[in-house]
């Protein structure tokens, strides 16, 4: 099936391509016309979601939940950055992770905190049987149109908390893009992700931790200051994980995660030693 798409010139990231099947969700979603859903997307700016942020102030977890589920702004970023040449190597590490872990061989695959669901759509369309966890709301429902609207028959986790419904049949690939940041609870979430993950599966992990970037104060300083920098490597290797390509990891069986978890806690003594000095 061929999809048309449009190039729109975007504020933020430049020239992106955005579907017209996009387009049209949007415009639907928001009750304007096309072209009005064309322009929005363009001239989303990083600022709007900061502004729309330091407005609420949420705290708790439920203030926080509550921001994810009402603001429409991440369609909007969305659509513009993942149709920019920005997200190129985010897509590019799926299709590798495709190679390394083919569906015939691991076909259950998670993406979890995927937003609009970019990264669950390219699996799926590979083949893989593809859960989406995201925070329930318009993001996610936009994201579910999108799914009903390509004929994908992807399975959608609505998250009452930050951890995803974990299965006794684990799954075989992780998808876990720029959504650490976000967490109040990232060691508990991002463990028992883990933890779920089939011994020898795969993951595709990026964590977008900002210090001092004032366009992203939703990206939670004490997260950040508890996992930032080498320390969030750290604690990947604790949990068993062994990088195997650009931000793609493979999770290792028991003596694997032992050596992994002594080599982290050494590494993380090194480089907390080294920033002392």
């Amino acid at each position: 099936m061929s999809v048309t798409a449009r190039q729109l010139e975007s504020a933020e990231w430049g020239a992106c391509l955005v579907s017209d099947d996009d387009l049209v969700l949007l415009s639907e979603l928001a009750g304007v016309s096309m072209d009005e859903a064309a322009t929005s997307v363009a001239s989303y700016r990083l600022d709007s979601m900061a502004q729309a942020w330091r407005q609420r102030r949420p705290e708790s977890p439920a203030e926080i939940r509550a921001f994810y589920r009402e603001t429409q702004l991440y369609i909007l970023e969305q659509l513009a950055w993942h149709g920019s040449r920005q997200y190129e190597p985010y897509l590019r590490r799926l299709d590798r992770m495709a190679a390394l872990w083919p569906p015939s061989s691991h076909p259950r695959a998670l993406d979890f905190g995927g937003g609009i669901g970019t990264a669950a759509i390219r699996l799926a369309e590979r083949g893989y049987d593809v859960a989406l966890a995201e925070v329930p709301g318009r993001t996610l429902d936009f994201a579910t149109a999108r799914f009903e609207q390509r004929g994908l028959r992807t399975a959608i986790e609505s998250l009452a908390t930050d951890q995803a419904l974990l299965e006794t049949e684990p799954w075989d690939l992780l998808v876990y893009y720029d959504v650490v940041e976000h967490l109040l609870d990232p060691e508990v979430t991002t463990s028992k992700l883990i933890g779920a993950l089939r011994t020898g599966g795969g993951a595709a992990i990026v964590a977008g931790f900002t210090p001092g970037d004032e366009r992203y104060p939703h990206h939670l300083p004490s997260t950040e200051a508890r996992l930032g920098g080498y320390r969030w490597d750290a604690f990947l290797r604790r949990l068993g994980l062994r990088e195997v390509d650009d931000a793609l990891y493979v999770k290792r069986g028991a003596a694997g995660r032992a050596w992994g978890r002594a080599r982290g806690l050494a590494w993380s003594g090194r480089e907390a030693l080294r920033q002392r000095r």
